[in-house]
């Protein structure tokens, strides 16, 4: 079995915090894109909070981090925060989008 040598990478601060604001504006033109494209379909039903986090088997406080963050935001009708079903709400993509977050942030936290 050959052996690998170990290799450095030296990654500065500002590196991080440009690769984070990267995935950020990537995550945003990805919604926005879905958002267009689901709401030329006309699909106007909603889900409630409760369903939302039960479809995606989350808790409270990580729907209202995502809300924060802009990962997955409600919309205000009549008084009652809702959730688009045009919004694609899934578990998979969620998920990957919240994964890829908390690496940025364990990787800006070990930097520091």
């Amino acid at each position: 079995m050959e052996e690998r040598g170990t290799v450095c990478y030296t990654v500065t601060h500002e590196d991080l915090i440009d690769f984070a604001h990267e995935i950020m504006e990537r995550t945003k033109e990805m919604n926005d894109a879905e958002k267009a494209e689901s709401s030329s379909s006309g699909e106007a039903d909603y889900y409630t909070r409760k369903e939302v986090m039960a479809l995606l088997k989350r808790c409270d406080s990580t729907m209202t981090k995502w809300a924060k963050c802009g990962y997955l935001v409600p919309v205000r009708i009549g008084g009652k925060y809702l959730y688009r079903k045009a919004d694609n709400i899934s578990t998979d993509r969620l998920n990957n989008v919240a994964s890829l977050c908390n690496t940025v942030k364990f990787i800006i936290y070990t930097a520091m």
